[in-house]
């Protein structure tokens, strides 16, 4: 995800209201960033100073984008699968529930706008795009491998017993 000027300064902000890295850390992260042509936040997750779920959380809060911790959320098969497993590895986005006619979908990256229509013509529903930690996606991810296996195991079973009656 691109963060604007205006962002990474709402960023440092955050960083420096809550105390999360030392200013001085801070600082020298500022110089890094700058050298080497890339977010604060990535530098700071770099040196381990920051979690991938603090970074988000900081996006989060300083781009006004909503924010889903998908580590505290049980997603039903029926909702994961919504979306096609090469589309949500693709997207780096999941399908975690269904609210008023609405697809909650959790991304790397929410404000895709490529990602979030090319998700809602291909599900038929209307996309509201959170963000969410790349390895908490990463893990549900994952998971789409293992619920193919149990259909598969399910739909021999089936079979199988179709044919002994």
């Amino acid at each position: 995800m691109i963060l604007s000027a205006d962002t990474e300064r709402k960023i440092e902000q955050i960083i420096l209201q809550q105390g999360i890295v030392p200013p001085q850390e801070l600082e020298l992260a500022k110089i890094d960033a700058l050298k080497q042509n890339q977010s604060l936040i990535k530098i700071l997750e770099d040196r381990n100073a920051l979690s991938d779920v603090q970074a988000t959380k900081i996006i989060a809060m300083s781009s006004n984008i909503p924010y889903v911790d998908l580590s505290t959320v049980n997603i039903p098969n029926e909702v994961l699968t919504i979306i096609p497993h090469d589309a949500a590895e693709s997207f780096e986005s999941i399908a975690f529930g269904i609210v008023d006619g609405k697809l909650n979908v959790a991304s790397v990256d929410p404000q895709n706008l490529q990602a979030v229509d090319f998700i809602s013509r291909k599900t038929g529903y209307p996309v509201s795009a959170y963000l969410a930690p790349k390895s908490q996606i990463d893990k549900w991810l994952g998971s789409y491998s293992s619920n193919v296996a149990l259909e598969v195991e399910q739909a021999l079973g089936e079979e199988a017993t179709a044919e002994t009656d």
